[in-house]
């Protein structure tokens, strides 16, 4: 695996108009990010720069700009694409977790190897149909082995659960054209974790919250 040195970040509010916001780039041991266009890309749709407004900014570190860091996966998404790539978390480069972060994400920033508006809206726009019970399947498996060897297709389906943060295992699914967070059990839960959220969410509804 080539590890990437920069990446593109974009506008993805409206995954058919996706607006570059800028480039990313690990260069030296620190972060730089270099506006597209500061003025022209935030005036249209009102989104306020994530970091200033000043042309380059440069992390005089080895850590990412928080902004983009609260984008980034957490654990169980960089577990996700570590097995993906046969590599341990800490070997990935934080480019290359936000490069293969999934398109469906909560948020409206995406991460591209490509500047091309027309490749990036293909990947916006095609994404794959899942059936749940493999999903299901797929995460048991890397839930009780991060390093587990899956054939292609369970491979695939892992690939909404890229973005997601946090810990838990979770993915990002559409069913019947309705978006839902799909949270799993894990064999580490001593309690039954998603069973109470479910019935925690329940009382808050009748409850009017």
């Amino acid at each position: 695996m080539k590890f990437e040195e920069k990446c593109y970040v974009w506008d993805n509010s409206n995954p058919a108009y996706p607006k570059l916001i800028g480039e990313l780039s690990f260069k030296h041991n620190q972060y730089i990010f270099t506006y597209a266009s500061p003025l022209t890309v935030f005036e249209e749709n009102f989104v306020p720069p994530i970091f200033g407004l000043t042309k380059q900014l440069i992390q005089k570190s080895d850590q990412l700009f928080h902004g983009i860091r609260d984008a980034s996966p957490d654990y169980w998404g960089r577990s996700i694409i570590a097995n993906q790539f046969h590599y341990n978390i800490e070997d990935l480069s934080e480019i290359d977790i936000l490069i293969n972060s999934n398109s469906n994400r909560i948020g409206y920033l995406y991460f591209s190897k490509t500047d091309d508006v027309k490749e990036l809206s293909y990947e916006l726009n095609n994404r794959s149909s899942i059936d749940l019970q493999e999903l299901e399947y797929a995460i048991h498996l890397i839930s009780e082995n991060p390093s587990a060897k899956l054939n292609n297709h369970l491979s695939d389906l892992l690939k909404h659960s890229a973005s997601v943060g946090g810990a838990r295992p979770k993915a990002l699914i559409q069913l019947n054209g309705q978006e839902y967070l799909a949270k799993f059990s894990s064999s580490h839960d001593y309690y039954p974790v998603i069973e109470s959220e479910y019935f925690a969410m329940k009382i808050a509804k009748k409850n009017g919250n």
